[in-house]
């Protein structure tokens, strides 16, 4: 049971208890070009890019990784995210369509 995200009144969180810190997510000139060019096309909605920013806010990297400078990439739907993180900022680097194969 975690408190913050479950709706069970007057119970107490085990292991987790806040909520965990948001990061600021940023899109590079690079990102932005893609999401424009991906909005222009119907292959992703403003709701996606709502929800892509929500799970990068929580910063997904493994948590025995902290390298301010590496590139980590995550498939969400359809693509392929290329990102950094630093203690504050999440910024974007790259949203790359994934091949209908892979």
């Amino acid at each position: 049971y975690i408190q913050y995200s479950d709706a069970i009144e007057e119970a107490q969180s085990g292991y987790a208890h806040a909520e965990p810190e948001r990061k600021a997510v940023i899109w590079n000139e690079t990102a932005l070009t893609a999401q424009k060019y991906f909005l222009q096309n119907k292959e992703i909605d403003s709701q996606y890019i709502d929800e892509l920013e929500q799970v990068l806010a929580l910063d997904p990297r493994p948590a025995y990784q902290e390298d301010p400078e590496r590139i980590y990439k995550m498939k969400f739907s359809d693509f392929d995210i290329h990102f950094k993180v630093d203690q504050f900022v999440v910024t974007v680097i790259d949203v790359v369509k994934t091949s209908a194969l892979a």
